[in-house]
């Protein structure tokens, strides 16, 4: 079963070249992950890595439950991934699609005491198509030490456009920052249920993630969690469990340099560090992930143990 990993990898990042449908459990084991493979599963992680500089701090969750879908999805769901961020200017129902509790802030550090939010909205985009959002986040502040936990219950953003395609995330889990005046530790602990049709295929998979990182503010920055990330270091590790039907594909995260981000292109862009995802079960098969300076992608590199 080990072999049969990537099938998730190559169903999710959109590669055709593989002989199997994405919506068929069944078929013989593939191979040992391939440099092909390797480069899309690569860019899947390095985008969901940097996506944690937008959960160190709060902001719309609406648009973070967007976000957080078209990350997943890799740069192989381009299409929904357009799709999907236009939804961020869609103009709702009203105002009254969203209900929230009380949001008093006792310290006065812009993080509500306790603050649930609700969506049961619908917008249309006259270009695109319909667009939802439902379920609901809980912001809590711990008080002492500064920082907040946000957690999401049936989140749900979904997508259905007047071409037929179709884009569904349900987010549960939570994302705990504890912070200071310079630096930051974030816990996240999210299960992610995805269903994309695009065309005849339609595709569906659960993102089990557990990651734990740390921020630390470059000289002359500082952390607030009610502002965008400013220029400083990152470091990840956890591990990540992606299900489709019967197959299942897992790897463990570690950062082998501390990820330098800045303001770049991006509000935030890793622009140096490495990061090595190991494959589970594939005998220390790994993929090094190293970003570089702003304005260039990251690097992938699938690196296997030497033959015994």
């Amino acid at each position: 079963m080990q072999r049969q990993h990537w099938y998730v990898i190559a169903c999710t990042a959109g590669i055709a070249g593989f002989g199997l449908g994405c919506d068929d459990a069944s078929g013989p084991a593939l191979a040992p992950i391939t440099e092909e493979q390797a480069q899309h599963a690569g860019q899947a992680i390095s985008d969901q890595v940097e996506d944690l500089a937008h959960a160190f701090v709060l902001g719309s969750r609406r648009e973070f439950v967007v976000q957080k879908a078209t990350d997943v999805l890799g740069r192989g769901g381009y299409r929904m991934r357009v799709l999907a961020a236009s939804g961020l200017g869609v103009d709702w129902a009203g105002d009254e699609c969203i209900s929230s509790t009380d949001s008093t802030d006792t310290d006065g550090d812009g993080v509500p005491d306790d603050l649930t939010v609700t969506f049961h909205c619908t917008g249309v985009d006259s270009f695109f198509g319909t667009y939802t959002v439902s379920g609901s986040y809980r912001v809590t502040d711990p008080g002492t030490p500064a920082g907040f936990c946000v957690t999401y219950s049936n989140l749900r953003s979904q997508l259905d456009t007047f071409t037929g395609n179709y884009f569904d995330v349900q987010m549960n889990g939570s994302d705990r920052v504890t912070a200071a005046a310079t630096t930051a530790s974030l816990n996240e602990d999210l299960a992610i249920d995805v269903v994309e049709r695009i065309g005849n295929v339609t595709n569906a998979f659960t993102v089990s993630q557990t990651w734990q990182a740390s921020y630390a503010a470059a000289p002359g920055q500082f952390f607030s969690p009610v502002h965008p990330l400013p220029a400083g270091e990152t470091t990840v590790s956890g591990s990540s469990t992606w299900k489709s039907g019967a197959r299942s594909y897992a790897f463990t995260l570690s950062t082998a340099e501390p990820l330098t981000h800045e303001v770049c292109l991006h509000p935030v862009q890793m622009t140096s560090g490495v990061v090595n995802a190991l494959v589970v079960g594939e005998g220390g098969t790994l993929v090094r992930i190293q970003y570089r300076e702003c304005r260039l992608g990251p690097v992938f590199t699938l690196l296997r143990p030497p033959s015994p």
